[in-house]
């Protein structure tokens, strides 16, 4: 069922969309309806008839992180919450204790990453990673962790928000990366099912679209794909929606 054909039409009160993840919830430059999923999924849901406003606090490079210290701090109760992290959670560096936020940012934390870089930068040569750790820059159970954190917050606004997970997309060309993103989206999907939270599945939905069509360049999501995960995700949403009214 699509979006436009929900059995029920949705409320004529606005939305308020929370969106909270990495670069490819903030988009790339100015998030428009076709570069950016939640701003795309507001365009969905109103030619639904339900009329949105989004509070986009994607950031690039972030981790879940940053997304903790952004909900925490920044977010603003609202009805729809989508939740998106993992590519830069899952990237295996050397020395990935050693981490510098990109949330809130200061003078000192840039000068302090590009330091950390030029380090990084000269270790992934496969002599220095023999001696050298290696790992995922926020470790599986953290990042888990750091999910479940995120959806209680939401959960305990008094709009009662419905929360929803959505996966990371893989990387072209990066074999590795991909590998460990999939593990990433497992535990993510895990997670969603604990908590009885819907759970979309973006490489799934990417499927049997090239790389010119769905990708920017190796990471970021071009329309095609964007299309694509709105869709899937305006569909849970009045679906969930209407089983609410049912409820009720």
């Amino acid at each position: 069922m699509s979006n436009s054909d929900a059995p029920i039409a949705a409320s004529r009160d606005l939305w308020r969309i929370v969106a909270i993840g990495d670069c490819n919830t903030s988009g790339t430059g100015r998030p428009t309806p076709e570069n950016c999923v939640p701003s795309r999924l507001a365009r969905l849901l109103a030619d639904a008839g339900q009329p949105c406003s989004v509070q986009n606090l994607g950031y690039r490079m972030s981790t879940t992180r940053e997304g903790l210290v952004r909900t925490q701090r920044d977010a603003e109760p609202g009805d729809l919450v989508l939740i998106n992290f993992g590519l830069v959670d899952a990237w295996i560096t050397s020395i990935p204790r050693v981490y510098v936020p990109y949330y809130p940012d200061n003078f000192l934390r840039k000068q302090s990453r590009k330091l950390l870089k030029w380090t990084k930068r000269r270790l992934r040569s496969p002599l220095a990673r023999r001696f050298v750790p290696i790992g995922t820059v926020v470790p599986q159970e953290e990042y888990v962790r750091n999910l479940r954190q995120i959806v209680e917050i939401a959960r305990a606004w008094p709009t009662e928000p419905t929360v929803l997970l959505w996966g990371t997309a893989l990387t072209v060309g990066n074999p590795e990366r991909s590998a460990s993103i999939r593990q990433y989206n497992d535990r993510m999907q895990e997670l969603a099912g604990e908590l009885d939270v819907p759970y979309v599945d973006t490489p799934a939905l990417m499927s049997g679209l090239d790389a010119a069509e769905a990708y920017q360049d190796r990471t970021h999501l071009e329309a095609p794909a964007i299309e694509r995960v709105a869709a899937a995700m305006a569909d849970v949403v009045l679906r969930e929606r209407v089983s609410r009214r049912r409820a009720a």
